[in-house]
């Protein structure tokens, strides 16, 4: 099924805290140069993405908040984000200048 195949196609899997969600990174569409944080059901159902990457950066390493209600990542593995988990309020939290990578709450 096309659910299979995207969490098949899916890297750095983190569960949310309730264990209803599992947040992942992939590329957005099979021509896409970078990843992108995205969410599904438990079951892999309902997927969608959740991060937006300049064209070629890759969004990795989501790790959920302890309330479930915010999901922290790297972009190009040198810049943490926090995003709520429905995607909205994408946040910058950590200078450019830092080497920052695999965040966890």
């Amino acid at each position: 099924s096309g659910d299979a195949m995207l969490i098949s196609a899916a890297g750095e899997p983190k569960w949310s805290p309730d264990a209803t969600h599992i947040a992942f990174m992939r590329k957005p569409s099979p021509s896409s140069a970078g990843y992108a944080v995205f969410v599904a059901n438990a079951d892999g159902s309902a997927a969608r993405q959740v991060s937006f990457p300049p064209d070629t950066n890759d969004d990795s390493s989501p790790s959920w908040s302890h309330d479930g209600t915010q999901i922290v990542f790297s972009r190009q593995y040198l810049v943490l984000h926090v995003i709520s988990a429905d995607g909205s309020g994408d946040r910058k939290i950590t200078p450019d200048s830092l080497w920052a990578n695999g965040p966890n709450w």
